[in-house]
């Protein structure tokens, strides 16, 4: 079995002897990512990037970059440095060196910087900073800096600087460390509701994010050209324009533009956009005015490792390098990821990554010239 796996997925390292509990469904892993399979790792309908590190864990519709060891995750991003031991995610973004432990429930919920959360209880809420929860039950609220919350209740609330709830249950109030400091924030306060501005971890469904941030305008491959909307679930149509999935169906034009791709590509730089965003948003709540650039990654061809000069698009999603995709195509006829059957014809042109490619090399040669 394993080299089955090893034969789906080149590049990729495969360590340990497949246990009874080990399964690997409908997925997409890059060439330079360990698996251990004895730890009865579960992947499906995920994707596995380059650097990802996988030990173990049930990984479900989720975008794994970072390290996993344990614990039940589902629609969740975890970045590069992230590390998941434990614990259950749903929808939530775990970046920078945030660490998830064992006996954490987390839902819509942002772990950033170098934050831990090893216990407790978290709702549409944002960790970061140097911030450690060990307990307690969070909903709507953000805990940043060097705040410790080991127990209690917060709702709508922030808690920062040197923040400690213990215990208790507050309600639309900010501790920040001082004695007597705990305040109802309010609206219109320095830090306003959670409801009006916390980031929120990427959801596939709805984004809790606006899709035009006020301060940053995402890229113009990322907007459904439909509707105007960001794109969340991205579907390409032959002519190799990419939309959003609901803008089809709500505009009853999918039948008239044939049969659509996912765009995996599209859909976690659409991913990385509304991190991004929420990070704004945090900074903004900080009394920050200016904001890095949005960084643009480097499409390499899952086959050779190589940067991807000609986009096409696979019925999997995956995006291919033209000279990849149609060599491996001639040789095993089928598709790279999946194994199904697949001819030339079934290619469609990935028109949003080809035009940042296209970018990209204009900037270079500019930059070549300077």
């Amino acid at each position: 079995m394993a080299a089955n796996l090893q034969s789906r997925f080149p590049g990729v390292e495969f360590v340990g002897e497949m246990s009874s509990t080990t399964f690997i469904g409908n997925v997409t892993i890059s060439p330079g990512a360990r698996i251990d399979l004895s730890q009865g790792v579960r992947l499906c309908g995920s994707t596995v990037g380059r650097d990802a590190i996988i030990e173990g864990g049930c990984i479900k519709g989720s975008i794994i970059e970072g390290r996993v060891s344990g614990g039940r995750i589902e629609d969740t991003y975890v970045g590069v440095f992230a590390r998941i031991s434990g614990g259950m995610l749903r929808g939530c973004t775990i970046q920078g060196h945030g660490q998830v432990g064992g006996g954490s429930t987390l839902q819509d919920t942002a772990v950033t910087d170098n934050a831990q959360i090893s216990g407790g209880q978290a709702c549409d809420s944002e960790i970061s900073g140097n911030s450690r929860v060990t307990g307690g039950f969070l909903v709507r609220s953000i805990v940043q800096d060097d705040a410790l919350v080991t127990g209690g209740q917060a709702f709508d609330s922030l808690i920062f600087k040197h923040g400690h709830l213990s215990h208790g249950r507050i309600v639309e109030a900010q501790i920040d460390g001082n004695p007597l400091s705990l305040r109802p924030t309010g609206r219109g306060e320095k830090y306003p509701r959670q409801d009006a501005s916390i980031p929120r971890a990427p959801d596939t469904a709805v984004s809790r994010l606006s899709e035009k941030s006020r301060n940053c305008q995402p890229p113009d491959v990322l907007v459904d050209q439909l509707t105007g909307n960001l794109i969340i679930q991205a579907a390409c149509t032959p002519d190799g324009e990419t939309y959003d999935q609901s803008s089809l169906h709500r505009l009853a034009v999918s039948q008239a533009y044939g049969r659509c791709y996912p765009n995996r590509e599209i859909e976690h730089l659409s991913d990385r956009w509304r991190q991004y965003a929420a990070a704004c948003d945090l900074m903004r709540i900080k009394g920050h005015t200016e904001y890095p650039p949005f960084p643009l990654p480097r499409f390499v061809d899952p086959i050779t490792s190589q940067p991807i000069i000609a986009a096409l698009l696979c019925s999997c999603g995956q995006t291919y390098d033209r000279s990849s995709i149609e060599q491996y195509i001639r040789q095993h006829h089928s598709c790279p990821m999946t194994g199904h059957p697949l001819q030339r014809k079934d290619l469609y042109v990935n028109q949003a990554v080809q035009r940042m490619i296209a970018d990209q090399l204009r900037c270079r040669y500019r930059e070549g010239e300077d």
